[in-house]
């Protein structure tokens, strides 16, 4: 009887192939690849950070994990997200997130130009 190794393909839609691809130490380029492309924009430096737990007030926040968290060279946060169930919140889940970004980048009294842009992708 011989073992074999079955091979299968993987899509970019699964949530780990996903995350491995875009934040694995020497993937950068694919990241800032699909983001110039998609963005229209030119990315020379992005910083990644993987499963970044969103800021919460108290105890009765909901809690949030950003799938990816990308810092591009003007300093643009960008949200990455990947969903293949449709919980049916797509709207509500990116603007608590984007919302959550923006709020903890400031401390009270600090100016609101200070605030960075933030994308939700």
């Amino acid at each position: 009887m011989s073992i074999g190794k079955t091979n299968k393909i993987y899509k970019v839609k699964n949530d780990i192939v996903f995350k491995e691809l875009f934040t694995k130490e020497g993937n950068e380029e694919f990241l800032q690849e699909f983001l110039t492309s998609l963005l229209k924009i030119d990315i020379k430096k992005i910083e990644i950070q993987k499963e970044v737990e969103l800021n919460i007030e108290n105890v009765i926040d909901k809690l949030g994990v950003i799938d990816i968290k990308g810092i591009l060279n003007d300093d643009t946060i960008v949200d990455i997200e990947i969903q293949i169930v449709d919980n049916h919140n797509i709207i509500e889940r990116t603007t608590k997130y984007s919302s959550n970004i923006i709020a903890s980048q400031l401390k009270a009294g600090e100016d609101y130009k200070k605030l960075k842009p933030v994308i939700v992708i």
